[in-house]
């Protein structure tokens, strides 16, 4: 059955998500849905130059939720840590009835932006996390940042979306459940999709390493682990080089600069972003790329897709979506503590040329196997025709549930779950056409 979609996301070209939603929604096409843009930035994330495609471009910031309801058999909406980028969905999620692509594990950014658009922006953070874990879950006198671990596993602030939508996609099982608890309609899981950069094979020759680390350079990347690795090895200070290439805080820049002079490592080159014809150029001479990651925030995982798919080796650290990996796919190294198995990987791989040849290809071909726009677009579809079925139940039942609120009935009361089942009965399903 042909849908008419709307994917809500951001569409600019600096954006991964937007990256991830032209490949998918031209997918999409193709399999004879109607595909509708309506890009979700706000203010001057609004300004950054748009992707170009050939679907109708709406700005949702300006659009009536309950016109897009009626206008659309499925709203389709991306989410991600960035609220310059996401913004515009922060008011309308709970109204559209839509299916959820969570992007992140960890949307306590978006939440930190969101309550500045408030009077009074520490009451706002103390509405949203008492919203999403109960009353007590911000105690007076705590702050809403946490130590970085800590906010992961305490207040990643995912479940507030799962819960405005009718249904949810997560990109791996590391968050699948905590979305599955908040969320009031079903979870699926699909493997992210990615595009292939289309970089040349790597070197079949060489005595030394051109390592990378690719992406913006957060305190998460675990960047000081791989420069500990390289100045743990006589062996490796000699033969390597590390390139980090993405948007690079001058705080964060500061902080890796005094971790080289503590490890004695000097060869490293910092690139700022750059455009993907200069990541195609600066990657022709890599050989090892490091997806490290401690917390893993991220649900998927672009860069680790965009690394399997060059034929490169590719370290990852050995949890979340990382984790996941089958054996033999990328290397494996112990979280929080990559050093030791970064170093012993790089070695091994400098030692020999045809295992790093061999490994970048089984990471090469398991990408083009499983994390393809075609295999996200065929699973998604399932998804689709679910929530077009029972949205129209859902979005009835929310504003009963409202009312109901309204008159003082708690929301874990018995009547309130009963309000679904009666609304399904009630609305049947949608004809299709």
């Amino acid at each position: 059955m042909s849908l008419k979609l709307a994917w809500a996301g951001p569409w600019n070209t600096r954006s991964a998500i937007a990256a991830f939603g032209r490949d998918v929604t031209a997918a999409l096409a193709r399999r004879g849905h109607s595909v509708e843009i309506l890009r979700t930035e706000i203010g001057p994330f609004l300004e950054t130059p748009a992707l170009p495609c050939d679907f109708p471009v709406h700005s949702m910031a300006g659009m009536d939720p309950h016109a897009i309801v009626r206008t659309y058999d499925v709203v389709i909406a991306n989410l991600g840590d960035h609220f310059g980028y996401h913004g515009a969905l922060a008011s309308h999620l709970p109204l559209l009835g839509a299916l959820a692509i969570l992007h992140d594990a960890f949307m306590a950014n978006f939440c930190f932006g969101w309550a500045h658009h408030y009077p009074d922006i520490e009451a706002a953070l103390r509405a949203m996390v008492s919203a999403t874990y109960g009353a007590g879950a911000m105690p007076p006198g705590e702050t809403y940042w946490l130590e970085l671990e800590a906010m992961m596993r305490r207040r990643p602030m995912v479940e507030l979306f799962a819960g405005d939508a009718v249904g949810a996609i997560v990109h791996a099982g590391h968050y699948r459940e905590r979305v599955t608890r908040a969320c009031p309609g079903p979870v699926w899981q699909l493997p992210l999709s990615y595009y292939d950069l289309d970089v040349r094979p790597p070197r079949p020759h060489g005595d030394s390493l051109e390592i990378v680390s690719i992406g913006n350079v957060n305190t998460n990347r675990q960047i000081g682990e791989v420069i500990k690795a390289i100045g743990g090895s006589p062996l490796l200070r000699a033969r390597c080089r590390y390139r980090i290439i993405g948007a690079i805080d001058p705080a964060v820049q500061q902080t890796i600069h005094a971790q080289m002079a503590q490890s004695g490592v000097t060869a490293v080159e910092f690139t700022g972003w750059v455009s993907d014809d200069t990541l195609r150029a600066l990657m022709a001479d890599v050989d090892v790329i490091c997806c490290l990651r401690h917390p893993v925030l991220e649900g998927g995982s672009g860069s680790m897709i965009a690394a399997l798919l060059s034929g490169r080796p590719v370290l990852v650290s050995d949890q979340g979506v990382y984790g996941e990996l089958p054996l033999g796919v990328a290397l494996k190294c112990q979280p929080g503590a990559e050093a030791a198995d970064v170093g012993r990987h790089l070695e091994a791989l400098l030692a020999d040329r045809a295992e790093l040849l061999a490994q970048g290809l089984r990471g090469q071909a398991y990408a083009r196997l499983v994390h393809t726009p075609e295999h996200y677009a065929e699973l998604l579809d399932v998804a689709l025709h679910a929530v077009h079925v029972e949205a129209p139940a859902r979005r009835t039942a929310r504003r009963f549930g409202a009312l109901l609120g309204s008159f003082g009935l708690a929301e874990d009361d018995p009547a309130m779950a009963s309000v679904l089942s009666t609304m399904t009965g009630m609305l049947g399903t949608p004809r299709r056409s």
